[in-house]
């Protein structure tokens, strides 16, 4: 009898404790999954910040390419300015431009070197298809008192070299072809009216540049100006233009983020911002293929 009294009171024990271990069962499956979700997330998280540290790799990398062509672009101007200046008002234009040759001979990322005068007519180029054309004022024109000190840089220009598109005996554009100028000012005045020395840096420098490097990392890139147009780009010069409006000065100008990239879908995107010029570099990755 006694036996029969204490069954129903150990059943309910033994349901409970059932219960009990049922429920610490699914805790811990639940806590495994929090587990498993967490280790994925930091998977993820590694992985994106992985990526995004890639892209703005590339960028630094591009950006330092890109900084000591202008750089060595404005040293070549302010090597040749005095020279131009201290010419003999009798020194024969074949003369000066051959000096001027010699002098970016060695120099890949300059196409040209000229000079204009006050109204941006060019007097004599090492390019002898550029002398005659005519240059809009805000291509070359700059604040004689520049405090900076550095060349100041015009808009992206299309075509090879300023004789393409030029006001004067104008040129059929080559397509995909971009050039970018660097002008100083002639203070005191120069050979025969001068009153600027224009260099010409053309865009397939930095794209060659460019192809050396994006294909190891999978990643495309472009070199843009300010609120204008593609000086280069792994896309293509055209294709950009019609997409770079829609982010370039949108957000901030220095640093990688996941957003929609140029081409469109979500990406990887690291933009770097020049400190004394208007450019940017681009480069970005599909987020998909990164991932």
């Amino acid at each position: 009898m006694e036996l029969r009294s204490i069954l129903p009171a150990l059943r309910g024990r033994l349901w409970r404790l059932d219960q009990g271990i049922a429920l610490l069962g699914a805790a811990l499956a639940l806590l495994g999954c929090g587990v498993g979700l967490l280790v994925i997330w930091n998977a993820h998280d590694s992985t994106v910040r992985q990526e995004l540290d890639r892209s703005d790799a590339v960028g630094r990398l591009l950006e330092d390419h890109v900084v000591q062509t202008v750089k060595g672009a404005d040293a070549v101007l302010k090597g040749l300015a005095p020279q131009v200046q201290q010419a003999p008002s009798g020194l024969g234009a074949a003369p000066l431009r051959q000096r001027l040759g010699q002098s970016i001979r060695a120099l890949p990322f300059l196409k040209s070197v000229s000079l204009l005068d006050a109204q941006g007519h060019v007097l004599l180029s090492t390019e002898p298809a550029n002398e005659g054309v005519i240059l809009e004022p805000a291509q070359f024109r700059t604040a004689l008192a520049d405090e900076s000190g550095r060349s100041w840089m015009g808009a992206v220009r299309a075509g090879r070299d300023l004789y393409e598109g030029g006001a004067r005996r104008p040129q059929a554009v080559t397509a995909g072809q971009r050039h970018v100028t660097l002008t100083v000012p002639l203070e005191g005045g120069g050979w025969s009216r001068a009153a600027y020395l224009l260099a010409t840096v053309h865009g397939e420098h930095f794209a060659r540049f460019q192809d050396g490097v994006l294909p190891a990392w999978g990643r495309e890139a472009a070199l843009l100006q300010h609120g204008g147009r593609t000086l280069s780009a792994s896309w293509g010069s055209e294709w950009v233009d019609a997409r770079w409006g829609e982010h370039g000065e949108e957000e901030e100008a220095t640093g990688s983020r996941v957003r929609r990239g140029l081409a469109g879908s979500l990406s990887f995107v690291a933009q770097r911002r020049l400190a004394e010029w208007p450019l940017d570099v681009w480069v970005e990755q599909d987020y998909e293929r990164g991932m």
